[in-house]
């Protein structure tokens, strides 16, 4: 054995260590991303500072109009048959989880009031009874 080997055996431990923990870094944050990714994302909270961009608005030839989220894909859904029907068909992007999706449509008619409603002005008591 000459005079360095236990020298070029200490810095082999030391590579091989510093090698370990870089390969242990790396597992760790793959494994970090992938849960994160898997994760359902939370709503963001609080009203935008930033007015939207007008660009993404979409409008429907009835007469209304939404502004669509950034990356979401849109379509006007509408009969020319039926022009009082239809509405818009919002989705998001396959790569972003969940997949949602939103229908808008204009309501032609006012909807029934329910028992309790602001409009009717009547609360409605407990189990219906009153």
């Amino acid at each position: 054995m000459t005079s360095d080997s236990p020298r070029h055996e200490r810095l082999l431990a030391v590579i091989s260590q510093i090698a370990l923990v870089a390969s242990i870094t790396v597992f760790l944050t793959f494994c970090y991303r992938v849960v994160q990714h898997a994760m359902p994302r939370r709503a963001t909270s609080g009203i935008p500072v930033e007015r939207p961009d007008e660009r993404r608005r979409v409008f429907h030839p009835t007469g209304f109009s939404l502004i669509r989220p950034e990356f979401w894909e849109s379509a006007i859904v509408w009969d020319k048959a039926h022009p009082d029907e239809g509405g818009i068909k919002l989705w998001s992007p396959s790569n972003v989880k969940p997949e949602a999706t939103l229908d808008v449509a204009k309501l032609t008619t006012e909807p029934p009031s329910k028992a309790g409603s602001r409009r009717s002005g009547s609360r409605a008591s407990p189990l219906g009874s009153r």
